[in-house]
């Protein structure tokens, strides 16, 4: 009974990561700039998501048909790509956003820019 629900569980975490994915990187920023909530079914998504991979987890582990090395590639391969989307879609049109809204574009984790645009180095927490 239990490996039957962990099992349907583990199923609709896929549509749900999907729903969370497209949401997070392409409606919510809008939403958030008009100061919208989220809608409450996308909510409910958020909400569950955590335990619907839980349960996906769960499912791999107590497969016995595990191929932990291949688990492993795909994540760095998604991972990767992820990255690439980043690097070359993603990375320029933040760039160029933050060009137009008047912000410097180079400044990195370490970093802050300051009133005139210079870049100003952030002290490490301690």
């Amino acid at each position: 009974m239990l490996t039957r629900l962990i099992s349907i569980l583990a199923w609709l975490a896929l549509p749900a990561l999907l729903i969370a994915i497209i949401d997070d990187w392409f409606l919510r920023p809008m939403r958030r700039l008009r100061g919208r909530a989220d809608p409450p079914l996308v909510a409910v998504v958020y909400y569950i998501l955590p335990v619907l991979l839980i349960a996906g987890v769960l499912r791999l582990l107590l497969s016995e048909r595990l191929d932990f090395s291949l688990v492993l590639v795909i994540v760095v391969a998604l991972s990767g790509l992820i990255w690439l989307a980043d690097h070359l879609v993603f990375g320029p049109r933040r760039q160029r956003a933050a060009q137009r809204a008047g912000l410097s574009a180079g400044v990195s984790a370490g970093q802050r820019a300051g009133p005139d645009g210079a870049v100003l180095p952030v002290p490490p927490m301690v």
